[in-house]
């Protein structure tokens, strides 16, 4: 993780309604228009970029969350990166969802081929 990714990180802390589902204003497109334009002037990119990236960052950060969960049997100890520890004020605010399927197999049964003939007038 580059310096401007610890920048944008840090920037986008300070916003709270891009990131906190709960807050009053999260779904406000003109706030968020104006929080991405005054972060981006801060990081010195232009605003596209730095959606692009965070996105890139919080899903990284969300993908190694789920893979650092534990489950039963593991042994856990697993070495965890800087950068999920840079990001961990995030944790409180991702939700996973549950995966289910939506493939049911069905019990395989046997019948037997009755093959009928129709014969027609000859």
């Amino acid at each position: 993780m580059d310096q401007v990714e610890e920048r944008l990180i840090e920037e986008v802390r300070k916003y709270d309604h891009l990131y906190n589902s709960s807050s009053a204003h999260y779904k406000d497109c003109q706030m968020a228009n104006n929080s991405w334009k005054e972060i981006a002037q801060s990081v010195g990119l232009d605003v596209t970029e730095c959606i692009k990236r965070w996105k890139n960052l919080r899903d990284k950060f969300v993908r190694l969350r789920k893979k650092l969960a534990p489950r039963s049997g593991d042994p856990g100890g697993k070495k965890v990166p800087a950068f999920y520890h840079f990001m961990s004020w995030l944790a409180p605010h991702i939700k996973h969802r549950e995966t289910e399927s939506n493939f049911e197999p069905k019990p395989t049964v046997f019948k037997p081929c009755r093959v009928t003939c129709v014969q027609r007038g000859v």
